[in-house]
């Protein structure tokens, strides 16, 4: 099993949180620093990406990721979490969700989403390994990563120099794995109708990446008290919207955590 970097800090519920694309644990560094005073946070990096290393197994999905996070987290003796992921990192709480309910007490879909792509997305993937197998990451990260954002004020302007940086020290043959990966998952609503709790929903009424506009049939069949639509933010809430983000969170663990 490819060994998994992570970041361990405060006590009481788990609660897991998975990073996106060309990201590593160190994106959650302001809310697991906030939350960590009332839950036990755990930040992995995901197989290839910060110090997790990219598996070389021929069958790289995230059904795989999910399987090498189960892993991780029997090694690290969490019997039950409440697991959130940022966008792709939402795709695979959703396949460990798929495998694994039983383990989770709550799970959160963090500007992402349950649907598999669209015939054009799966087309955009393949342009994007294209880049990558002529170009490199360099170019591809220092525009991806940027275009994530729709506020740009002059501290998130640093935090996007700070992701970028992060993001460089991906290799292309991690970001073309993840790449198949996201644009072969198959449609998971079901496991949003399966789970017997609040399923937590975060997204932002001005994201590119996943506009809110193919999400509303997603969140009208979901438990209100946890769907937020965030006014003037793009992809990365976590950073556009720090404050309100980490009260969106600490109210859901908060909810869940709180016999119904």
């Amino acid at each position: 099993m490819p060994e998994i970097y992570y970041t361990d800090y405060g006590n009481g519920l788990p609660v897991v949180l998975i990073h996106g694309f060309c990201e590593t644990h160190a994106v959650w560094n302001n809310l697991s620093g906030k939350l960590s005073g009332s839950w036990r946070i755990l930040c992995p990096d995901l197989p290839g990406f910060g110090n997790s290393p990219l598996s070389a197994n021929p069958d790289f999905s995230l059904n795989f990721i999910a399987e090498t996070l189960n892993n991780w987290l029997d090694e690290t003796g969490i019997e039950k979490c409440v697991m959130i992921g940022h966008s792709l990192g939402g795709y695979v709480s959703l396949a460990f969700a798929e495998r694994y309910a039983e383990k989770l007490t709550g799970l959160g879909l963090f500007h992402s989403t349950s649907l598999a792509d669209t015939e054009e997305k799966k087309k955009t993937r393949n342009k994007v390994i294209d880049y990558i197998q002529e170009k490199g990451t360099r170019n591809f990260v220092k525009t991806f990563i940027p275009g994530l954002f729709y506020h740009k004020t002059v501290s998130i302007e640093q935090d996007i120099d700070r992701l970028v940086d992060e993001a460089l020290a991906c290799t292309p043959q991690s970001l073309i794995a993840y790449t198949k990966a996201m644009r072969d998952r198959p449609d998971r609503r079901h496991i949003l109708e399966q789970l017997p709790f609040p399923v937590l929903f975060i997204t932002g009424d001005k994201d590119s990446a996943i506009p809110v506009e193919h999400l509303k049939a997603q969140m009208a069949g979901l438990d209100q008290r946890a769907v937020f639509i965030l006014p003037e933010t793009g992809h990365m809430g976590m950073f556009e919207r720090e404050k309100e983000t980490t009260q969106i969170v600490q109210d859901y663990v908060n909810l869940i955590a709180t016999p119904q």
